[in-house]
């Protein structure tokens, strides 16, 4: 895939700002987590080995040659294997990935970064947003079922209690049995969809499509453009419900 296509500068950047509220949010509500702002990134550190509560991001071009800022990055990711450096450029001349591969961090994998724009469109079915507790435990190990199988219980109790404290909207398909769920996340000016899933046995049928469309039915409503990220696998399909492509999401580890 290529590096950088950034196909539609603004949507790029509204993504981009999702991203890291949902990020940040997540991670926030974990014991023990430590989130810094700072003039170059945001971190966050946790006294976990799992990556979405170990990572920066939000990093300022302008910032990163200010002195000591490179050095703290390193200084995080020391002694944590799993820590991650999230970027989501929202320009062609994008300079923070040449400084990360310039600091010895290498690119690991990347997620394309798409979006919808509000039009007129197909309702999807209505979602049940679920909003106690026990209501959002269920749809969260559904979610984790689906996502997370292989993680040890220990790791998958933690993704577990993080979405479940989380301000996001966790919404569910299907009664008595969950038959899909998904996540969403409102940040400034766009709707973020995350952890689309569909049972097993479902998938091929159309569920997916019909979630999706619920939620731009969403963000119509709310005036705000849907985003999300992906496998680059998905990215026809995504276009197919009238998703673009609008840049990608990066995630980089430092060399050892």
């Amino acid at each position: 895939m290529e590096r950088c296509a950034v196909v539609d500068p603004a949507l790029a950047y509204l993504g981009r700002q999702n991203v890291v509220w949902t990020y940040i949010e997540l991670a926030r509500t974990l014991p023990a987590a430590v989130v810094e702002r700072r003039e170059a990134f945001v971190s966050c550190i946790a006294p976990i080995n799992l990556s979405f509560c170990n990572f920066a991001l939000d990093f300022d071009a302008a910032r990163l040659a200010e002195p000591g800022e490179g050095e703290r990055l390193e200084e995080l990711a020391v002694g944590c294997p799993s820590f991650r450096s999230f970027h989501v450029p929202y320009r062609e001349d994008d300079p923070v990935a040449a400084w990360l591969a310039s600091r010895g961090w290498k690119c690991q994998h990347s997620l394309i970064q798409m979006g919808w724009t509000l039009r007129d469109g197909e309702a999807g079915p209505p979602l049940r947003l679920c909003e106690t507790d026990r209501e959002r435990l269920e749809v969260a190990e559904f979610m984790v079922d689906q996502f997370f199988w292989r993680q040890e219980p220990d790791m998958k109790r933690v993704i577990l209690d993080a979405t479940v404290a989380s301000c996001h909207g966790l919404w569910r398909y299907g009664d008595p049995d969950i038959d899909a769920a998904v996540m969403t996340t409102r940040s400034a000016g766009s709707l973020g969809l995350y952890n689309l899933c569909v049972r097993r046995a479902l998938r091929g049928a159309g569920l997916g499509t019909a979630l999706v469309r619920s939620i731009q039915s969403m963000g119509r409503e709310a005036g705000v453009p849907v985003v999300l990220q992906c496998e680059a696998a998905l990215e026809a399909w995504y276009e197919q419900v009238d998703f673009k492509k609008t840049g990608i999401l990066e995630s980089y580890a430092r060399s050892r």
